[in-house]
């Protein structure tokens, strides 16, 4: 399974770009976006939790190896998980799916997604 990344400067688009991936019949259990809460916590908006390994959703698996080695983990390069876990950091939103669904990359950058990046499956 792909892995597809975007980074989003609101709430709100990173939510509208998902409802899109949705509609595609991605389930939830494959999309997470990930931000720091005004307490300085990684969360999952999918279900606003913090995130732990625990967690059924693209993101399993971040707290344990930190969000860049989560990310990495997911097959993102570790010069890209610096990234985003800087933009995350600095309060930018990071949308994660996985499908092979096609037509998934072309959401995010219809939806105006900055560091669009595809991943082959690990």
């Amino acid at each position: 399974m792909k892995t597809t990344t975007g980074i989003y400067g609101t709430h709100a688009d990173a939510e509208s770009a998902i409802k899109e991936l949705r509609s595609f019949g991605i389930p939830d259990v494959d999309i997470s976006y990930i931000y720091v809460d005004n307490k300085g916590t990684l969360k999952d908006g999918q279900s606003d939790e913090k995130v732990s390994s625990n967690m059924g959703s693209a993101a399993t698996g971040l707290v344990a190896g930190g969000l860049i080695g989560g990310l990495v983990s997911l097959g993102i390069n570790n010069a890209d998980a610096i990234l985003y876990e800087a933009l995350v950091r600095k309060g930018d939103i990071l949308v994660i799916v996985r499908s092979d669904a096609v037509g998934t990359m072309d959401v995010f950058v219809k939806s105006n997604a900055r560091e669009v990046r595809e991943y082959a499956a690990k």
